[in-house]
């Protein structure tokens, strides 16, 4: 889960500067990545996480698509989703700890 904030920030950096090689590349490690979330929380069978992980996937992919044909509209609706995803699961189910870092909950 902790290269999932690197390559997020390296998306939204792609879209800005409407590099969308580099975005259909961050966008597709992040699907993967959220693949892994799935399985992790399915096996944990916490329910809200893997709707939220499910989205997460759902998001990455209609953002390949979207950078693949240089969708702007769609490609920013995708981004959203995919933002609103992690904030949802991580207010659900991480804690902040006093030096900064977190932990699940």
């Amino acid at each position: 889960m902790k290269d999932i904030n690197p390559t997020f920030k390296s998306l939204q950096r792609a879209n800005a500067s409407m590099d969308h090689g580099q975005g259909i590349k961050d966008a597709e490690k992040l699907s993967a990545l959220f693949k892994d979330v799935h399985a992790y929380f399915e096996a944990k069978k916490v329910d809200d996480a893997v709707t939220f992980a499910k989205g997460a996937v759902a998001a990455a992919d209609a953002t390949v698509k979207a950078s693949e044909v240089m969708d702007m509209t769609s490609l920013t609706s995708s981004q959203q989703k995919l933002s609103a995803s992690c904030t949802g699961c991580h207010t659900a189910h991480r804690t902040r700890n006093a030096d900064g870092t977190y932990s699940m909950k």
